[in-house]
């Protein structure tokens, strides 16, 4: 790697060179909040003891957790670069130095309307150390930001790659990288006419490379951008509306604007919600859907927007499975993403039969859509989209309790467009999410499915 800014070390020495830094008791809350063992000595041998048996993924998750509390630009990069060992795919140096050419001709540069130096320390650490200190007393530094000031800033003797280069950002991590792409395309850093031109080059660029640039919202009318890996082309477009939490008789939907595609529920409103923003490539996290209710619940006071959303949701279960299930997704995962906690969401209609399908559809023409609403939903990053299905026997048995085998060939068949369709099914039957066992199943599953 070159570059002023580098990772030289593993995840498992920058962590514990972190952690070696604290108190014994200070070593011990953070530990615990860690979810790691509490071994005895000095503190290098606790630190030992609670990092030796992880695996590297293992080490990441954990690293994960400690910067969402206490930031550390050295441990975040190489965290960056080792989730890309494990996980595969990034954007090649190639693909970056030709990215970077894209911003040369461009009045704005890299930047946009933004100064470059608060524009860049967002991803460097350009302010800190001796260099603010020698500033501070009149000496002159020789740190990298007053050579940017210098090349770029002033005297404009450095390209956009060579700047880059000298930041590391050519040889560091693929994320840091992407990153810094989606801010100077942001509407803050420019929103005029260069910008969609600019997009088409960039896109061009990244699909040798198996990534994409797609919007991901928008703000006072400008859209948002994200870089995302295409690691599932099968599912097509992007969701558009999430109709979800249905509870009693199903409301009649019409189109407010069919060309924008805007819906309106036209009698039986509150027997479900409609999400109706744009999902990021992120996917949809639980924090997304808090800001949304809160929209929707202006009158409402912050802290019981949490409560109120969760009671909602709840509501809408249908069996003691699934109520278990949502209650240990968030018992077991709220610790381990925080704020960035996707949100699963429930009974979300996949099909939608108009009212008078049943008359029209299945009277006509003997036949109807199956598996109308999904019992959970999760829109995870990049295209994910994950269906799980908690089983009782109404999904293999008669109203009278006998096994039938068309119920089951139907639901089988309706599984096998679903995974066609790009969808990820996951079935659990009803007896593994309830009793003895079920919390660690549930957990267990969970965490295997997110980090993947």
């Amino acid at each position: 790697m070159t570059g002023r800014f580098k990772a030289t070390s593993s995840v498992r020495q920058v962590l514990s060179s972190l952690l070696r830094s604290y108190t014994h008791d200070r070593l011990t809350e953070i530990l615990d909040q860690l979810g790691l063992h509490q071994g005895e000595g000095s503190k290098a041998q606790r630190v030992k003891a609670a990092l030796e048996n992880l695996s590297n993924e293992k080490l990441c998750d954990v690293a994960e957790s400690y910067l969402r509390v206490h930031y550390d630009w050295q441990l975040e990069e190489t965290v960056f670069l080792e989730r890309e060992k494990i996980e595969g795919g990034c954007i090649s140096q190639i693909t970056r130095r030709q990215i970077t050419r894209c911003f040369d001709d461009l009045d704005q540069g890299l930047s946009g309307e933004l100064p470059l130096i608060d524009f860049l320390d967002a991803d460097w650490p350009l302010r800190g150390g001796l260099e603010e200190i020698e500033e501070a007393f009149g000496f002159q530094s020789s740190g990298i930001k007053a050579e940017i000031e210098r090349h770029v800033i002033r005297n404009d003797d450095w390209s956009v790659e060579q700047l880059l280069e000298e930041l590391g950002a050519i040889g560091g991590s693929s994320k840091r990288f992407q990153r810094m792409i989606q801010r100077t395309l942001h509407p803050e850093a420019r929103n005029g006419p260069e910008v969609q031109k600019l997009i088409e080059s960039i896109r061009l660029l990244l699909e040798r490379d198996n990534y994409t640039i797609e919007e991901s919202g928008v703000i006072s009318g400008y859209p948002i951008f994200e870089i995302i890996r295409k690691t599932n082309p099968k599912v097509g477009g992007r969701p558009k509306n999430i109709i979800f939490a249905a509870v009693g008789p199903k409301p009649e939907i019409g189109f407010a604007d069919a060309i924008n595609n805007d819906i309106i529920l036209l009698s039986n409103a509150s027997n479900c919600l409609v999400y109706d923003r744009p999902i990021p490539a992120k996917g949809l996290l639980w924090e997304d859907l808090i800001e949304w209710w809160k929209a929707e619940n202006p009158a409402e006071a912050d802290a019981d927007l949490r409560k109120s959303l969760g009671k909602r949701l709840r509501d809408s279960l249908q069996s003691e499975g699934e109520r278990n299930f949502f209650n240990n997704y968030f018992r077991s995962m709220r610790s381990l993403f925080g704020a960035s906690l996707p949100a699963l969401i429930p009974q979300v209609y996949l099909h939608y039969d108009p009212a008078t399908a049943k008359s029209l559809l299945e009277r006509r023409q003997g036949k109807r859509l199956p598996r109308q609403r999904m019992d959970f939903l999760l829109l995870l990053s990049n295209h994910r989209r994950v269906v799980i299905e908690i089983d009782g026997k109404q999904h293999f048995a008669t109203d009278d309790g006998l096994a039938s085998l068309e119920k089951y060939a139907e639901m089988v068949s309706a599984d096998r467009q679903l995974s066609l369709s790009g969808y990820e099914l996951y079935r659990f039957g009803a007896n593994e999410v309830c009793g003895a066992g079920s919390q660690s199943k549930i957990s267990g599953f969970l965490t295997k499915l997110l980090k993947a």
